[in-house]
């Protein structure tokens, strides 16, 4: 019986021989021209197998994926192997383009707060976000720049204040009512472009900062209300406003603008002679001399009831001479040496009111300058 059983075993192995041999021919008709067979099994050019293990070798299409050659199993006693052979090309692509860029956005960088990057063929590049538009994470808005700020004005529209009340200026938040002089305002919640005008004695840059339309040496006055009050002493100038011009009533020097305040009144030149004044009727504000020899004006001169102004604007005696508008004789008798057609009258030069026709001129004429012709 055992030697029935080794006689079959025999059979076997030799059976087994022949057909790994014929398996092994039919390979090798069919194995690419690379290939050798070896005593341990297929293998690659320049590779040796290593005693009945399945021998590896790399081959790629591409230089980028591998081929292998090898075992599905363990080998036999008889050194046999599985062969298994791969020749696919990578399917991977790079992160990188051949020349070096960009082939998505998150190669170019990070986001920031009021910007994004795109690439765009191969190109990385850096995109604002759209103004007004809020930052990403922190609270504000984005500004043309592309910065994150706490406030920008897009057009007439205003983004980034929290508060409905808030203004924006200068991308800055303030407010009209925190108790604080901030944003474009003059003074505390007033003044500037977006706060209410301001009130008498606040700090201003210009009258349309002030409820009074007035700023006067950068204070809210009553100096453009077109009416006379507070310490002006004209209507919207002397006292606090600007001064005043020729002409305009005054209480001294300093609210005048020709620093000349004569019988209250600011006056062309300093008029501080007995015979000239500053508010004869329609030369109010023009230092002129009195008429020699006229009466007429005795409320505005510095003689005497018993005196009359002479050529020289000294005020003088009358008597015995006659003052202008007294019957004459000759020009010794009047006052100032002109006697015409026998009434003492005023000399060509001599002020005379109103401009028109003027009896107590020589011509008849009182010129439009309020002088005889």
């Amino acid at each position: 019986m055992a030697s029935a059983v080794g006689i079959t075993a025999r059979g076997r192995t030799a059976w087994g021989a022949g057909a790994l041999a014929l398996l092994l021919a039919t390979a090798l008709a069919a194995a690419p021209s690379g290939c050798f067979l070896e005593s341990t099994g297929l293998g690659a050019a320049g590779t040796t197998g290593s005693g009945g293990k399945p021998t590896s070798s790399s081959h790629s299409a591409s230089g980028t994926s591998s081929s292998s050659v090898g075992s599905s199993g363990s080998a036999g006693s008889g050194g046999a192997t599985t062969v298994s052979v791969s020749a696919s090309a990578s399917a991977s692509s790079s992160a990188s383009s051949s020349s070096g860029g960009c082939t998505s956005a998150a190669m170019c960088g990070t986001d920031g707060e009021c910007n994004a990057w795109a690439c765009t063929a191969g190109m990385c590049a850096n995109q604002p976000t759209v103004p007004g538009m809020p930052c990403k994470a922190m609270p504000g808005a984005c500004d043309s720049a592309g910065a994150c700020v706490a406030c920008v004005v897009v057009g007439t529209t205003q983004h980034g204040c929290a508060a409905a009340t808030d203004y924006c200026y200068q991308a800055t938040c303030a407010s009209c009512s925190d108790n604080k002089t901030n944003g474009d305002e003059t003074d505390m919640d007033c003044g500037g472009k977006n706060c209410p005008p301001c009130a008498l004695g606040k700090t201003c840059a210009g009258p349309s900062d002030c409820a009074s339309n007035g700023c006067t040496a950068g204070k809210c006055s009553t100096c453009n209300d077109g009416v006379k009050d507070g310490d002006e002493t004209a209507v919207d100038c002397g006292g606090s406003c600007p001064p005043c011009a020729d002409g305009k009533l005054c209480k001294g020097g300093g609210d005048c603008t020709s620093g000349n305040c004569v019988g209250f009144v600011c006056c062309d030149a300093p008029c501080a002679g007995s015979c000239q004044s500053c508010n004869l009727p329609s030369q109010v504000g023009t230092c002129t001399k009195i008429p020699d020899g006229s009466t007429a004006y005795t409320a505005y001169w510095g003689c005497t009831s018993t005196q009359v102004c002479d050529s020289m604007g000294a005020c003088q005696t009358l008597a015995p001479k006659y003052q202008v508008g007294s019957p004459c004789n000759n020009n010794s008798e009047c006052f100032n040496n002109n006697c015409v057609m026998t009434v003492c009258k005023l000399s060509a030069g001599d002020y005379c009111g109103a401009p028109g026709a003027n009896t107590t001129c020589s011509s008849d004429i009182c010129g439009v300058t309020h002088k005889c012709m």
